[in-house]
């Protein structure tokens, strides 16, 4: 789709070079600070990633891409200038289209340039964030002196040892971590367990 550059709305005098530059309306370098393209119908185009240039350096950017082509003989003894309409040649009109051109190349080219950066930076946000929320887990855990892992565990018969049961010497199953030998839990017993059934093995007797 074709794009628009910003709309010239009046003019001034370089002093430094001798030839008028165009001025740009603060709406249009405000959209273009904001990264807004414009259709040829005049419409905003696709929003694009918001960027942070001033409407002061999208106008000197501007102008630094603006050819010379000012009417005034650098070897000759300079006059006052006034900022005038000038119908455009032949000639005029194919050199600016060739402008026209290389400018959109460049421009998509950047585009391009600036949806990687965008695709980049996103990823980097995204593994800082992750970073962020390990670090915050991690400072928990070493405050906390403890966190919780899967742990192997086995099952025997017997009745609950530990302080404070009420079950007494009823013998059920007692659950003991396999890295410490703590009992951790009691329950009663299935009822295949109670007929000498152990994990399946039918050969193991209560």
């Amino acid at each position: 789709m074709a794009r628009r550059r910003a709309k010239a709305t009046n003019g001034s005098t370089n002093g430094s070079n001798g030839h008028a530059e165009p001025e740009y309306d603060e709406a249009t370098l405000a959209r273009a600070a904001r990264g807004t393209v414009l259709d040829d119908d005049g419409t905003e185009a696709e929003e694009a990633p918001v960027l942070t240039a001033t409407p002061d350096e999208v106008r000197d950017a501007a102008a630094a891409l603006t050819a010379d082509r000012s009417a005034v003989d650098p070897d000759e003894e300079r006059l006052p200038t006034r900022y005038l309409r000038h119908e455009l040649t032949v000639d005029e009109i194919d050199a600016m289209r060739a402008e026209r051109e290389k400018g959109d190349a460049e421009r998509e080219k950047l585009d391009g340039e600036l949806v990687d950066l965008t695709a980049r930076a996103k990823a980097c946000k995204t593994q800082i964030e992750a970073l962020d929320l390990k670090g915050r887990a991690l400072s928990k855990t070493i405050r906390d002196g403890h966190e919780y892992r899967d742990i192997e565990c086995r099952e025997e018969k017997g009745w609950d040892y530990r302080e404070g049961s009420t079950t007494g010497r009823k013998v059920g199953m007692r659950v003991f971590r396999c890295d410490t030998e703590e009992m951790i839990d009691w329950r009663e017993l299935r009822a295949d367990e109670r007929q000498g059934t152990l994990f399946g093995d039918a050969s193991a007797q209560a």
